[in-house]
């Protein structure tokens, strides 16, 4: 009994953990190339997450930087119609542009926001981001919200910030 217990309440956390968000910051052994990241997975099939990552050469060159809306399910949902709408604090923007991706087979989505490098602080400013992937509402949730702060916030502190002063 105790350790049905113990493998309940493990598998209770191991659930929580595995839906919340984590930064990543590791440096590529055999490149030098930092990489810093936020890894979210939707709570569930149909719900939506934010990402981003960003690599720091090694060799001094540009910050390279991705941001994107994810979602799965048992099929693809919008291989037809992939058009998005977003909201920033509640104003229309037409800033946000994404590109569609799906991994074959996999039910897995993904609308990358064009241009990331751009984009990404003006969307971590905000209170609140909703987005209208083909006529489905979303919202960027709090946690993928300060999730994004906090890979600014480490970018800044490695000297590559997405502000216009990371290195030509």
């Amino acid at each position: 009994m105790r350790s049905l217990l113990l493998a309940a309440i493990g598998m209770a956390c191991f659930s929580s953990f595995a839906m919340a968000g984590v930064l990543k910051d590791e440096v590529n052994r055999f490149t030098g190339d930092r990489d810093i990241a936020w890894r979210s997975i939707p709570d569930g099939s149909g719900k939506f997450a934010f990402g981003a990552d960003a690599r720091i050469p090694a060799n001094g060159g540009r910050t390279m930087v991705a941001a994107w809306l994810i979602t799965y399910g048992d099929r693809a949902r919008f291989s037809s119609c992939h058009h998005t709408h977003w909201l920033i604090d509640g104003r229309r923007t037409q800033e946000i542009k994404t590109r569609y991706q799906s991994d074959p087979g996999s039910g897995i989505e993904y609308f990358y926001v064009e241009p990331p490098k751009e984009l990404i602080p003006v969307i971590a400013a905000a209170k609140k981001v909703e987005f209208q992937v083909c006529g489905e509402e979303g919202q960027i949730s709090d946690g993928d919200m300060e999730g994004l702060r906090q890979l600014l916030k480490t970018l800044s502190d490695a000297g590559a910030g997405l502000a216009g002063n990371d290195k030509p």
